[in-house]
């Protein structure tokens, strides 16, 4: 089953801090790729900003557009609408990083545990998985 992650990067970070995060996500897309968990679609504009030192776009530039990118012949995967930004009025960023993965984690709290392992939460304010914050209990 597809998961949706939003990736929110701590605002005061530097060039240097948003390309890190940009190979981190990098490198966790082409790990996820090479291990066939599968890369279904992501903000390829966004995570071009990351690795040029800049910003993803900001979350009101995201919605509707229409700019993640299908991987591996998955366009029946791309969401026709983006997000409302109405959801995330509560998020400590006002910069996303959206992707949707076929994770093979069989539960949400491994799932939690390799988003961790794969970004450096020092740079990450905030992570939806599906919508529910990486913080929220595993419950």
């Amino acid at each position: 089953m597809a998961t949706d992650f939003d990736i929110f990067p701590r605002q005061a970070l530097t060039p240097r801090d948003f390309k890190a995060l940009g190979r981190a996500i990098r490198r966790w897309l082409d790990r996820c790729q090479k291990a066939n968990d599968g890369v279904r679609w992501y903000d390829e504009e966004s995570l071009e900003h990351l690795l040029k030192g800049e910003p993803p776009r900001a979350l009101a530039a995201a919605v509707g557009a229409g700019a993640m990118v299908a991987v591996a012949g998955d366009s029946h995967d791309t969401p026709s609408m983006a997000p409302s930004t109405s959801e995330f009025v509560s998020r400590p960023s006002e910069w996303v990083m959206q992707l949707r993965l076929l994770p093979k984690a069989a539960t949400r709290r491994q799932m939690v545990a390799d988003v961790r392992r794969a970004l450096p939460t020092d740079l990450v304010a905030e992570v939806l998985i599906d919508g529910r914050s990486w913080d929220e209990p595993q419950g």
